[in-house]
């Protein structure tokens, strides 16, 4: 069975006339006739009831009509989604983010696919930064959100947000009332800072920021999740450094949204 043979006999079903479906379809009567012909012959039921004055439909043919009609339907579907998938208007995006995307970034950057790409659905993959760089090359992931220290080659990045890094304190700390607070203000206090198996760069350039200032980190605690460090803000036996310095997003230009380089 070939699929004109199956638009030939909705056009015929649905004028019940074989010169109006010629015409329509743009092919000979005889043809026309020919190709039906062997659509019955094949299904091995007639389709149509023949005379000089009209054509009728069988109820083999009624049956077979409505799965003929789905059948185009489902065809002209596909077409359409196989040419918004290429132009990247339809599919599916793989997003890796960090936990601390989930504020301010995130929410920003699924109110515009929804706006702008109404077809493409988003999965989202909550994580650590480590899996991020292997999972854009390996193609696990499409864009990945987080903080990106250098460059990698076969992935392009844009920086999409910079913030300070800021110290939240307890009250009463003698230097809560600053306007701005040093680091050496804090020195020998413990610290709540990122883990550096979750936040890998963020927890480096915490620990840089130290070095540079030539203060010491000697006591702190590493913890993986922001909710976390929020909990512990009133105890008076933590400070807590948060933020990011910047965030930056990796993305695979496999389609609209992706990832890895192109080749030279």
């Amino acid at each position: 069975m070939e699929l004109r043979q199956v638009r030939y006999f909705v056009a015929v079903a649905e004028t019940l006339n074989f010169r109006k479906a010629s015409d329509q379809l743009h092919v000979s009567q005889p043809s026309l006739s020919v190709q039906i012909k062997q659509l019955e012959d094949e299904l091995g039921v007639m389709l149509f009831r023949r005379s000089k004055r009209q054509v009728e439909i069988t109820r083999a043919g009624e049956v077979f009509l409505s799965a003929a009609q789905e059948i185009l339907l489902k065809v002209k579907q596909s077409s359409a989604a196989a040419l918004h998938a290429e132009s990247g208007e339809a599919g599916t995006i793989r997003l890796s983010f960090i936990p601390t995307a989930s504020f301010h970034i995130l929410p920003r950057l699924l109110d515009k696919i929804k706006s702008s790409l109404p077809l493409v659905n988003v999965e989202l993959r909550e994580g650590p930064e480590a899996p991020q760089i292997p999972g854009i090359k390996s193609g696990a992931f499409d864009v990945s959100i987080g903080h990106l220290g250098h460059s990698y080659d076969q992935i392009e990045s844009m920086l999409l947000i910079r913030e300070r890094i800021v110290v939240a304190l307890p009250k009463g700390h003698k230097a809560a009332r600053k306007r701005a607070v040093g680091l050496e203000d804090l020195e020998g206090e413990l610290f709540i800072i990122p883990s550096k198996d979750v936040l890998p760069s963020l927890h480096q350039m915490i620990v840089t920021a130290f070095l540079q200032n030539h203060v010491p980190l000697n006591r702190y605690q590493m913890v993986e999740h922001f909710q976390t460090a929020v909990s512990l803000t009133p105890s008076e036996l933590f400070n807590r450094t948060i933020g990011h310095l910047c965030s930056m997003v990796a993305w695979e230009r496999r389609s609209t949204c992706s990832a890895r380089a192109p080749s030279p």
